[in-house]
């Protein structure tokens, strides 16, 4: 259960404690604190925690140029966009194929 107010779940264990994660949401940010109790009912002062991103999905990405079923004399370069929710897209590739020969560019020139 989520809700608005900090609120103090209790872990398994003692010295070494374990907690089972949550659901927790993609492309969001998370903080997890601990605080430990001792015999005595003294509380830690908790630390800043841990802070994560969670991320599970991959990026997308969109060709702009050539569109799709056109036809054209001239094609002097291929573009596109590339996102990701939460991290940034740190690489592009793009795979050409000659629909005529069946053979794929692997360099700047086109394949035989």
């Amino acid at each position: 259960m989520v809700q608005g107010s900090p609120f103090w779940l209790t872990a398994a264990g003692g010295e070494f404690w374990t907690y089972a994660a949550p659901a927790l949401t993609d492309n969001r940010q998370y903080n997890i604190q601990s605080r430990a109790i001792d015999d005595w009912a003294r509380v830690e002062i908790p630390s800043a925690g841990s802070t994560f991103s969670y991320d599970v999905s991959a990026p997308t990405s969109t060709i702009i140029l050539p569109l799709d079923g056109v036809v054209l004399s001239v094609l002097p370069m291929t573009s596109g966009t590339a996102m990701d929710g939460y991290t940034s897209v740190q690489q592009v590739e793009v795979r050409i194929n000659n629909k005529t020969t069946g053979k794929y560019w692997k360099a700047a020139t086109a394949p035989g």
